[in-house]
């Protein structure tokens, strides 16, 4: 990604989850409560009108609120489900992400990892919020680093089960660096698990036919083509590293689960992303 989008994705995360939670009936809104700490001024003037914000996020990338939010709350699922103490949290692509802070009652050793420059906005944040993370960022600089070197180096031990959260990254890779992050988990110990969100191989072909699809391919060709791999299939990708595929599911399952409410409309998502959980 080109260091102005790099530098933009992250807050459009934190943002999309802020107005959610401020707009969204209480239970479906995720309960990132850290995110308005990351907001840039626009995002939080935009979100003093959150009705307004709403209507124009909508208008510009119909179902992007609804598929961050859903998002949220499933990668937090996932780490709800874990077993009682998660020796290991590695959270990959991390951004402003604030599970290791949100979850610390019962993760062991937690790990930020992304770009040196992310991480040091991340920290600049937090310190304005007076917050600390008990996550140990991980800075990896991936044009003279691989992921395996940085992680042991920010004191990853591959001997211990690890959860490995990987949200919002996949699709601004190409295959070869998809399939090199499911070998290192497939190196890992037993009982380690990777859950990470992707696009259909369908959409990533053209096919832009779901809700919400044309505008995203039209705002990632905007940003610089940022979009460089599609899944065709979880199972057989998860297998060929040595993983069992344990969920996969599709957006209608999302927002099923996520963004229907007991009262009121149900939310739609963008239509060309799934999410997926594997075992080692």
């Amino acid at each position: 990604m080109s260091a102005a989008s790099l530098r933009r994705t992250p807050h459009i995360t934190a943002w999309a989850r802020a107005l959610t939670r401020l707009i969204y009936p209480k239970e479906i809104a995720n309960e990132d409560y850290c995110a308005e700490w990351f907001l840039l001024p626009s995002q939080r003037l935009l979100n003093r009108v959150p009705r307004f914000a709403e209507w124009l996020a909508e208008r510009r990338a119909p179902g992007a609120l609804a598929y961050f939010n859903a998002r949220t709350r499933w990668f937090d699922s996932v780490l709800r489900m874990s077993p009682a103490r998660i020796e290991q949290l590695v959270i990959l692509g991390a951004g402003f992400d604030s599970r290791a802070l949100r979850f610390a009652d019962r993760v062991t050793l937690a790990f930020d990892v992304d770009q040196p420059e992310v991480l040091a906005t991340k920290a600049k944040y937090l310190s304005a919020a007076r917050a600390k993370s008990p996550a140990s960022f991980v800075p990896i600089d991936f044009s003279s680093q691989g992921l395996e070197q940085a992680l042991l180096a920010g004191g990853y031990r591959p001997d211990v089960p690890a959860l490995f959260l990987w949200e919002g990254v996949t699709y601004y890779l190409e295959a070869a660096r998809v399939d090199a992050v499911l070998e290192l988990v497939g190196r890992a110990a037993a009982g380690s698990r990777i859950a990470f969100d992707y696009v259909t191989q369908a959409f990533f072909d053209g096919d832009h036919s779901s809700y919400g699809s044309s505008q995203l391919a039209a705002g990632w060709r905007r940003i610089g083509n940022v979009h460089r791999s599609g899944i065709a299939s979880a199972s057989a990708l998860v297998a060929r590293h040595g993983l069992t595929l344990v969920e996969d599911i599709d957006v209608a399952e999302l927002e099923g689960r996520y963004l229907t409410p007991s009262a009121g409309p149900k939310r739609r998502a963008w239509g060309c992303f799934r999410a997926a959980c594997a075992l080692k």
